[in-house]
């Protein structure tokens, strides 16, 4: 029995396709481009486009900041006012703790 098993050409053929599908899906898998790498990869890719708008809102509102306190004399005093303790002519400021 064991030498008709040896000798058969289906079983060494059929051996062979289990060894490489075994090998395959493996593979396919933990590879370097298997399924859990690319899971990993698209959760850097999620938390780099969080961080991406993030930014962008900030860049946003820098840009907003900068052209007022180019063109609008009302809100270079408001910023100044807000960032410091600059106070106009005969004010007076109270600090409540």
């Amino acid at each position: 029995m064991i030498l008709w098993i040896r000798n058969n050409p289906r079983y060494l053929i059929v051996t062979g396709l289990i060894a490489v599908v075994t090998w395959f899906s493996t593979y396919l898998v933990y590879g370097k481009h298997g399924f859990l790498q690319m899971r990993k990869l698209e959760e850097k890719l999620v938390l780099a486009q969080e961080l991406n708008n993030g930014i962008s809102q900030e860049n946003k509102q820098i840009q907003q900041d900068i052209y007022l306190l180019k063109n609008s004399p009302k809100y270079i005093e408001h910023f100044i006012r807000s960032k410091t303790s600059f106070v106009k002519e005969n004010e007076i400021i109270y600090h409540f703790r």
